[in-house]
């Protein structure tokens, strides 16, 4: 775990590095001209007459004199303690004044390595002896894992006393620019859609992985990690569409021409080390696996996946069988059955001041809203059409190899925004954790399928009164068809009609 963990967060900032596995618990690091021996231990404790708080490593004779002999090959000796519930390294000052003759245990708390998870790092201060037997205060520095490239950049100075002073400073700093496996996100959508539209969904979905990927390595909150404007956009849709801008100037194997952009260099290294052929054309199938297994690893929630120390297959299969043996699991498409119980809906009492004309509005919008979903279900009876729902999907059919899937919204004048709000946010969500996430449904990234699925809002009556021209163009824009029934008849907008042309 500790080996991935340091491997992934060198790798990550694009160093040139090796790591070597020296022995279980020795690791050689070589950056740059700095050569670096890591004595790696797990954090033990509590510990029987110890305080309740206190965790520790422990250090023998035997290995005091392999750690200083490695001192004379002019190696820097760190001495690094792991804690997995806190995903946090602790480091301790090793120098040639410890005596070499007995046993040490190395201290830290409890509280310093949730402070560390919390808010990035922490100090705990305690009392030794030097060689002369002189009492003196030393202190341990525990750091959220994922940051261990800084301690090796600041190695002379993390345990000097105004260390703490700069230290936010510099991982604020340290920790702005885009990672690699963000830039091959990126780089991924470059090469499929690139020139695309800042509000295309392509680039909120590569914006929420970079977003997840940032809470999963334990970057919360932000302002800790990346600087005030950094926190508060981090990694939006303006950035990431100004990224794609940046690699676009990047790219070796095209001329773009475009005024005052500063080309990346570290997503043109990595294209050059990784993607670019000898024809000097760009492996798009290999960026493409490598970027869906980064989407795999992020989705996962589990950071021994994000690292590598754990296969992804693993946790597949059990998210696989998970989905096929539960069959209350609000995810599970199930077969559509026209003489099902009505779906109970999500309902806002808080719109009604008298409780009675609550009851009598929720049982009018239930009875309309599945009205709504049996003519849909009728309609793509006739035409022999697979019939499914969910839980949380009202229903979802597939037509010549793409999928159609729906949410059904009753209306009133005063709730009409305020559900096109939600069936908007819905869809995006339902589509994400089926053909995404569970990968249930078809999806645009699917190259071997070479097929996706279409976003219908569907409502019981024509909306045009109460709509305007705004957010139609928005729902233009997230690619998402507004339809209603009509006389029995399925309508939409003049501009959308071949969208629909298949239910008619």
């Amino acid at each position: 775990m500790i080996y991935n963990l340091i491997n992934y967060s060198l790798e990550q900032k694009l160093y040139d590095y090796t790591l070597n596995q020296i022995d279980e618990n020795l690791l050689e690091i070589i950056l740059d001209d700095n050569k670096y021996l890591v004595y790696c231990s797990k954090i033990q404790g509590p510990v029987n007459k110890r305080p309740p708080a206190e965790r520790r490593i422990q250090l023998n004779p035997k290995l005091k004199e392999t750690l200083h002999s490695y001192m004379g090959e002019d190696y820097k000796i760190l001495l690094l303690g792991y804690d997995k519930t806190t995903n946090t390294f602790s480091f301790w000052n090793y120098g040639y004044n410890i005596n070499i003759r007995s046993t040490q245990s190395l201290p830290t708390r409890i509280q310093t390595l949730n402070k560390a998870r919390s808010v990035g790092f922490d100090f705990h201060y305690y009392k030794n002896r030097n060689l002369a037997d002189r009492p003196t205060t030393e202190h341990s520095f525990s750091i959220n894992a994922f940051l261990f490239p800084l301690v090796l950049e600041n190695y002379r100075i993390i345990f000097d006393r105004d260390f703490s002073e700069i230290f936010r400073k510099k991982i604020q700093s340290w920790n702005n620019r885009f990672r690699k496996d963000e830039l091959v996100l990126c780089l991924d959508l470059y090469k499929r859609k690139f020139p695309i539209n800042k509000n295309a969904l392509e680039i909120k979905e590569i914006s929420n992985y970079c977003q997840k990927r940032s809470d999963l390595m334990g970057f919360i909150p932000r302002e800790f990690y990346y600087q005030e404007l950094s926190a508060k956009n981090f990694r939006n849709i303006n950035g990431i569409s100004k990224k794609l801008e940046n690699i676009a100037s990047a790219d070796p194997t095209k001329r773009y021409s475009r005024k005052g952009l500063i080309p990346d260099p570290h997503a043109k290294k990595i294209l050059l080390d990784e993607y670019v052929t000898k024809s000097n054309s760009i492996d798009n199938k290999k960026l493409f696996e490598d970027a869906k297994k980064i989407k795999d690893k992020i989705i996962s929630n589990n950071i021994e996946i994000l690292i590598g120390e754990t296969k992804i297959e693993n946790i597949k299969n059990n998210r696989e069988e998970s989905y096929i043996n539960n069959e209350s699991h609000p995810n599970l498409l199930l077969d559509f059955d026209l003489n099902r119980t009505q779906k109970e809906l999500d309902f806002n009492e808080g719109d009604y001041a008298d409780p009675v004309e609550s009851i009598i509005a929720r049982l009018e919008a239930t009875k309309e809203h599945n009205s709504v979903v049996n003519k849909l279900a009728l309609i793509c009876n006739k035409k022999k059409l697979i019939k499914k729902y969910s839980l949380n999907i009202d229903f979802y059919t597939e037509y010549k190899d793409r999928g159609k899937l729906f949410e059904i919204k009753t209306f009133n004048k005063s709730n009409f925004k305020s559900q096109l709000r939600h069936a908007i946010v819905q869809l995006k969500e339902y589509y994400f954790k089926h053909a995404i996430y569970f990968k249930k449904i078809p999806n645009r990234y699917d190259l071997l399928i070479l097929k996706d699925t279409d976003l219908f809002i569907l409502l019981p009556s024509n909306p045009e009164d109460f709509i305007d021209k705004e957010q139609i163009e928005f729902l233009k824009n997230q690619n998402i068809t507004l339809c209603w029934f009509q006389n029995n008849k399925i309508e939409t907008f003049d501009e959308n009609q071949s969208n629909i042309k298949w239910l008619l």
